[in-house]
């Protein structure tokens, strides 16, 4: 059973990372239209299966059923939407807030470095300097590209604990140096928090069963109006594009939202983190 579980967890995280991989490649406006196509498309060729196994007479008979049946599939779609949506609000909110307290602390520690003055400090400010870019080159080059594919080549853990221990490893000289240490550990115990909340990110996101879920009520919302009835078969195809369009903006914002490292024009970037060393 465990190694069921296991594979089960691999083969769930290899499609995950292949789906960003080509979410990384998609253009913005082609993927809009990925998320709102995709559904119609499905679903117009479910309204087509429909017509051809129901006649029209057969349709119109069960319009007042399959009205009701709709109002109910839409009900419960709402809350899917709503939920997928306010989840997604709430993963990117977490998400930036944490890389924000990161920036935040590596910038206070970097004006921190100024304070350790005079001829006999100068190693130690280079290290301080050094580890830092070090630790920011590292996690840029290899732990970015594991929040834009889900894929982690290489971690950033040994430069960060480098650059830990230039900040803690100091020998305070003056009365102002040694109450500043006691402030480097606090920024240092959240720039660890919020680095390991940065990390964890894709665990926040929605697993690929969660977006499984939302495609097939999204297709079975727009296969379901064909039981409308009422010979106009204009108005089932007006109506299922109407859907599509509303739905497939909701999804499609609701991806970037979950996943804000990825796309083609990604929320967000390690752009903050190299302004630092400027």
């Amino acid at each position: 059973m465990d190694q069921f579980t296991c594979l089960r967890y691999e083969c769930v995280q290899a499609f995950e990372a292949a789906m960003l991989s080509l979410w990384n490649e998609t253009p913005f406006w082609v993927a809009l239209a990925l998320f709102t196509l995709m559904p119609a498309i499905c679903a117009l060729l479910v309204g087509r299966i429909i017509t051809s196994l129901f006649t029209q007479a057969e349709l119109d008979r069960n319009a007042t059923l399959g009205a009701a049946k709709f109002n109910v599939l839409v009900s419960i779609y709402s809350v899917v939407l709503a939920l997928t949506l306010v989840g997604s609000w709430d993963a990117y909110n977490a998400i930036r807030d944490s890389m924000r307290k990161e920036v935040s602390s590596l910038y206070t520690l970097n004006l921190v470095i100024d304070f350790y003055r005079g001829e006999a400090n100068a190693p130690l400010r280079n290290e301080m300097r050094s580890s830092m870019a070090m630790y920011i080159a590292a996690m840029v080059d290899g732990e970015w590209p594991y929040l834009r594919t889900g894929v982690l080549e290489r971690s950033a853990e040994p430069e960060f604990r480098r650059m830990v221990r230039a900040f803690l490893d100091v020998e305070p000289t003056a009365q102002y140096q040694d109450s500043m240490s006691g402030n480097v550990s606090i920024f240092l115990d959240t720039l660890s928090e919020a680095r390991i909340s940065r990390l964890w990110a894709h665990s926040r996101a929605m697993l690929v069963m969660g977006w499984t879920l939302l495609f097939a009520v999204t297709v079975a919302v727009l296969s379901f109006q064909w039981f409308f009835g009422g010979g106009m078969g204009q108005l089932q195809y007006l109506l299922g594009f109407g859907v599509s369009l509303i739905s497939g903006m909701v999804m499609f914002l609701s991806a970037r939202l979950a996943y804000p490292f990825s796309g083609a024009e990604p929320f967000l970037n390690y752009l903050p983190y190299l302004r630092i060393l400027d």
